[in-house]
């Protein structure tokens, strides 16, 4: 069941069109950037930077779809006037 709600999650916020530049940029903001480079599953910070500089706002990258997710969440967040505790729950989320 959560794999479902994942993937479906996922498909909808490829409809987004975010390319990683900006994608990278406003989770960045709402997360800060260790975290943000953690959500997109880079090995490292600089791993995940130096994409970013080299794809531009392209969205064929493995982090794009990722940080789509994220901003999609953030909408969940938001909408609950809640954007704010967002860092930490994603910090405690346990798999």
């Amino acid at each position: 069941m959560v794999h479902q709600e994942s993937v479906a999650l996922a498909e909808r916020a490829e409809h987004h069109h975010v390319g990683l530049r900006e994608a990278a940029a406003q989770v960045r903001a709402i997360v800060g950037l260790p975290l943000t480079a953690y959500l997109a599953n880079a090995g490292t910070v600089q791993e995940f930077v130096t994409s970013v500089e080299k794809t531009g706002n392209g969205s064929d990258d493995v982090f794009t779809p990722r940080l789509a997710a994220v901003l999609e969440l953030a909408t969940v967040f938001r909408a609950a006037n809640a954007l704010s505790r967002m860092r930490s729950w994603l910090r405690e989320v346990d798999y």
